[in-house]
């Protein structure tokens, strides 16, 4: 066998040895690449989920704080009358 023919042989072994090295390194790369854009993906569904249960907790918080509000006006405005009863009975106790 000649010795080019040898030469090219090597180099041609050489040749696919770093393709398929530099495919080994892509698909590597991609499959990390991919791997990080999952995690991300969770981490942000995540942060949605969280997100909507806060505004659900401040609404509901502000809606208690609402129905507090409303049930000491309720109470306030029941005991007008028997407010206005005991002022009267003191202005008239007092005369």
């Amino acid at each position: 066998m000649d010795a080019s023919l040898k030469l090219q042989i090597f180099f041609a072994v050489i040749l696919v040895g770093i393709l398929l090295a530099m495919t080994m390194i892509l698909i590597r790369t991609l499959a990390n690449l991919e791997h990080s854009m999952d995690r991300l993906e969770e981490i942000v569904n995540r942060e949605i989920q969280l997100r909507g249960r806060f505004l659900n907790k401040q609404k509901e918080l502000a809606d208690k704080a609402k129905d507090g509000d409303k049930a000491a006006r309720n109470e306030l405005l029941l005991n007008i009358p028997f407010l206005e009863k005991l002022n009267k009975e003191r202005t008239t106790g007092d005369k």
